[in-house]
């Protein structure tokens, strides 16, 4: 007797195992090898069709197993397989041998053939030579369609439904049983049914439970696979007892079949899914017409998944056996024909699908997620319709093909993915994979050393052992030449005193200081500030401080090591806040640089090391164990004090506030004005009262109002109340901001938080949970980009164009907090876009892009110098320049783009209002190119000085008369279209 749950099992067992047909402490009958032979439930016929001598007796062995079968009867035999030229071998599971003369070898379906003519069953196959007999056919058929069922998980719980997890355990089997057949069970088919009843009435109100709590759209899509899962099991059965006919060569199918000879379990799934089972039959026959239609299969990659999924090549297309689901269902049917014949090809990675040839070729990559670039080991090709089998061993091959751009085999949710597309990224980038003969193992080797670089870990790293193989590429680094004369602060000192870092008494020392350009101005503001570079400043003595900055240092030393030690040391001198920035790679045209190791050579001979955003953030964390909060792209904070951080990173989420004008005359608010103007400074400051304590000045206000809230009636008396509620609701709006934002992918417990953040948390909202409850909703909410385009589309605030939601970046703070927080979480990551004008809201993908407009305030219409795109799935960052275009792209209607309190907007909606009447905003676009808008202001005789529009001096006075009487009939039609809107008010 063997147990399911005994190690190790024999291949067939163990694939039996897998497909669920052994449940555990099952007895197992192993015919071969047992001495006392008995009926049961389970029977294992392991190989004998090989080793019997003699075919009378292989099927009276045969036929006795079955007979002591009661349930299901394994039967493995090694299989023939074909090598180059007429050589066979022989295949049992394990790498394919030399036959042995005396055993007896089946062709694979041959196999299939013998045990359905020996027993008079259906032979179900589980894989190459190893087929399962059932005893009870609907048993058969329902482990048959699950072999077709595409892997699928539940749909997630929305944050915040705090009834659900009452229900959770009752409602579990309803979840799976969806999950498993994608409709709702029928009478009788759930067994937990009357406890669901019981509890809410019916299925259908107990499902109607589930959907409030999850995505109703993720049901669907569970329904549309599970749907093309039966299609994909009937139309298969039914090919392949269509070319067990030799006389069925056209369409409609014309087999006997009925409802009936279904399992109900998968009648039910017929009727709900295609309502009678002539329709069935009917999308069935068109399936398999589709199949059978030329150029069928080239079609169906270029759809499948959108015709993202799998690599395609000109006469193939290569897809992971992990994404096969995904494909088109003409590629499933085509390769699931096959797996009714001879099972599923147990330790394949890959599927090729010959795009030329009627065939299908297996390939084992074992090493897949593990080696960046795997050997192929082995392929098995089989050839249709006659299921042939060729197998091709590269393992004794000197130089295996080897696979690239790993990614393009899977799907985004496996979970290896990003690695993959990072190593790829790096390539590209390094030019590797546009190098000539890196399909194989050794041209691939011969392409690293020539750019003297390694691949370990799915990461590109410079290799010092081979760098001096290739001493005429690497020519001599000269690390000071990457300094840079500066007229004014650099980026992270600019970004460290826009966040408040310093303060007074705040000491500076800046490491790798260059020309000290810093040092000076720093100093001129009145802190102390010293500095050490080891080209330009080499005596200085390295001197603690508060503030230390790292300054584009770790990407100019070529040196890992040494890179390593900069940033060590700088972080030991650090009292408060380290300041670390560098170089990072974002997507771009080439500059004209050429590859050394993990960075690269500038034409002026300075090293530079580029990193990813997401891979500087980690480099540094992990060097120095701290956190790195990203101020910026390719600068990072890093603090010693958690609290300090904290405050930093809530600053960033603070809309602007003024404290409310004094508007009305109180005597006892004019005698208390002084002792009062720390509690409204609070106040305008926090949007609540302080508690106990946080006020220094409360035991003075105490001793003549007794409470703090009683002082504050006296403010709210002498000002407008609403103003206070309106910073109230702003720091509401800001504290919930910036929750969500802070606890996105890793939730911080309340204690966390510093004193007043708690105190800030505990008023707005009352308790932890509550905030955080919001906030989890407004994050899973950011993953329907329809529901950010409506919000788009609701604001008061920005213009839509095209397909964006554009506004300017002084104004995010005034939108909604969903619209804050998606464009929080890049900040998050990635840190503010320095310099950015305008952001744009992607409003069909989950992409926001920046937009620079340096000019903006003083160019009635600025031009688009560049623009960064983030897509915040996968946070990759693409820069586009169009500052050079000869005809770049010029803004409009600036006006729409700033807030009402904006300094220049009255001067901005004064010239979109002049450009309205003039007729020169032909449409709603809200840029134009600059030479279409030339000629559009030349045909108007407008030009535009100091944000107005004159009319030109040299205009043709009867063209100008023309156009000033269009002008007032635009007005008269824009003022009779106000009276109509004014009066259906």
């Amino acid at each position: 007797m063997v147990a399911p749950n005994s190690s190790p099992l024999p291949r067939p067992l163990g694939l039996a195992v897998a497909g669920g047909l052994l449940p555990p402490e099952t007895p197992i009958l192993d015919y071969a090898t047992a001495e006392l032979r008995h009926p049961a439930d389970i029977v294992y016929f392991g190989y004998l069709l090989n080793s019997l001598n003699s075919a009378a007796k292989r099927q009276k062995a045969l036929v006795n197993a079955w007979q002591l079968t009661q349930d299901i009867l394994i039967v493995a035999a090694e299989v023939m397989l074909k090598e180059r030229g007429e050589k066979y071998l022989a295949y049992g599971g394990e790498k394919p041998r030399e036959l042995n003369p005396n055993y007896h070898y089946y062709q694979p379906v041959e196999l299939k053939h013998y045990i359905e003519q020996t027993l008079g069953v259906e032979a179900t196959p589980l894989s190459l030579g190893v087929y399962a007999v059932f005893r009870n056919s609907d048993r058969r058929e329902i482990f048959s369609q699950s072999v077709w069922r595409s892997p699928l998980t539940p749909p997630k719980i929305k944050p915040g439904i705090s009834g659900f997890k009452d229900h959770a355990e009752i409602l579990q089997p309803l979840i799976d049983f969806y999950l498993n057949r994608g409709r709702l069970p029928l009478s009788q088919e759930l067994p937990t049914e009357p406890a669901l009843i019981n509890q809410f009435g019916s299925i259908t109100d107990a499902f109607a439970a589930i959907l409030a709590a999850t995505d109703a759209s993720d049901w669907q899509k569970i329904t549309s696979q599970r749907s093309q899962d039966l299609l994909i099991y009937l139309a298969s059965d039914f090919l392949i007892k269509e070319k067990a006919d030799e006389k069925a060569d056209n369409l409609p199918i014309k087999l006997v079949a009925k409802l009936t000879n279904y399992p109900r379990l998968i009648a039910n799934d017929i009727i709900t899914f295609f309502l009678d089972f002539d329709k069935a039959i009917a999308e069935i026959n068109q399936l398999i017409h589709d199949l059978k239609e030329p150029r069928s299969l080239i079609n169906a990659c270029q759809t499948s998944g959108l015709g993202k999924i799998g690599k395609k090549l000109p006469t193939a297309l290569y897809i992971h056996t992990t994404a096969l689901h995904q494909l088109n269902p003409i590629l499933r049917l085509y390769e699931a024909q096959l797996r009714r014949q001879i099972g599923q090809i147990d330790g394949a990675t890959l599927i090729k699908f010959h795009l030329d040839e009627p065939k299908i070729s297996y390939l084992f990559y074992p090493d897949f997620d593990t080696d960046p670039h795997p050997p192929l080991k082995a392929s098995l090709q089989v050839n249709l319709p006659d299921f042939a089998l060729t197998y091709l061993d590269y393992q004794a091959i000197e130089n295996p093909p080897i696979l690239h751009r790993k990614e393009t085999f899977v799907t985004p949710d496996y979970p290896l993915y990003r690695v993959f597309a990072q190593l790829t990224k790096q390539e590209e980038r390094l030019g590797l994979l546009s190098s000539p003969k890196i399909g194989t193992q050794k041209g691939w080797q011969r392409c690293l050393q020539t750019y003297g670089v390694k691949i370990s870990g799915h990461q590109v790293i410079h290799c010092p052992e081979i760098k001096d193989t290739l001493p005429s590429i690497i020519p001599k680094i000269e690390r000071h030449r990457a300094a840079i004369v500066r007229r004014d602060f650099s980026r992270p000192m600019r970004l460290a005193l826009d966040a408040g870092i310093f303060t007074p008494k705040t000491t500076f020392f800046d490491y790798g200081c260059g020309y000290g350009g810093d040092i000076e101005r720093i100093q001129a503001q009145g802190y102390f500030s010293q500095g050490w570079d080891p080209y330009y400043r080499p005596d200085n003595a390295f001197i603690s401080a508060d503030v230390v900055n790292l300054g584009y240092v770790i990407n100019v030393i070529e040196d890992p090591a040494e890179r390593r030690e900069a940033l060590i040391n700088a972080w030991q001198l650090t009292q408060k806040v380290l300041i670390v920035s560098s170089l990072v790679l974002i997507d771009d045209r080439e500059r004209g640089q050429v590859v050394y190791g993990d960075g690269v050579i500038t034409r002026r001979n300075t090293f530079q090391k580029y990193y990813e955003q997401e891979e500087l953030k980690f480099y540094i964390e992990q060097v120095l164990n701290a956190e790195a909060i990203p101020a910026a792209l390719g600068i990072y904070f890093v603090f010693r004090d958690p609290e300090m951080a904290q405050r930093i990173r809530a600053y960033r989420f603070r809309s602007r506030t003024t404290t409310p004008r004094i508007s009305a005359y109180l005597r006892k608010f004019a005698d208390y004005q002084e002792m009062l103007q720390p509690l409204m400074a609070f106040v305008s400051d926090r949007g609540r009262l302080p508690v106990k304590g946080e006020l220094p000045e409360e035991a003075e206000i105490l001793g003549v109002f007794g409470t703090l809230r009683r002082a504050f009636q006296i403010i709210i008396q002498a000002t407008n109340s609403a103003e206070w509620d309106a910073i109230a609701e702003k720091r509401r709006k800001d504290l919930l901001t910036y929750l969500a934002v802070s606890n996105f992918g890793k939730t911080q417990k309340f204690n966390q938080f510093n004193p007043e953040i708690q105190d800030d948390i505990k008023y707005f909202f009352v308790s932890y949970a509550n905030a955080k409850a919001i906030a989890e909703h407004i994050i899973y909410s950011l993953n329907d980009i329809n529901l950010v385009r409506q919000c788009c589309q609701n604001s008061q605030l920005g213009y839509i164009s095209g397909n964006g939601f554009y506004v300017h970046i002084s104004a995010i703070e005034q939108l909604e907090p969903l619209l804050r927080i998606y464009e929080g979480l890049v900040s998050r990551v990635i840190g503010r876009m320095d310099e950015a004008t305008v952001v744009k809201f992607h409003l069909h993908s989950s992409k926001i892009s920046y937009l620079f407009y340096p000019d903006f305030d003083e160019n009635p219409h600025p031009i688009l110098h560049r623009r960064m795109k983030i897509n915040l799935k996968n946070l990759e960052v693409t820069h586009y320049d169009y500052e050079h275009l000869p005809n770049p792209l010029i803004l409009t209607r600036k006006d729409r783009l700033v807030s009402a309190d904006y300094p220049l907007y009255e001067k901005f909606r004064s010239l979109t209002q002049q450009e309205e009447n003039r007729g020169l905003l032909e449409n709603s676009d809200l840029m134009y190119k600059r030479q279409h808008w030339q000629n559009i202001l030349e045909k108007n005789c407008a030009e535009i000085r100091k944000h107005r529009v004159y009319w030109r001096q040299d205009a043709d006075p009867y063209q100008v008369k023309l156009l000033k009487s269009q002008q007032k009939a635009r007005q008269r039609k824009n003022q009779s279209m106000k009276s109509i809107e004014n009066k259906i008010d």
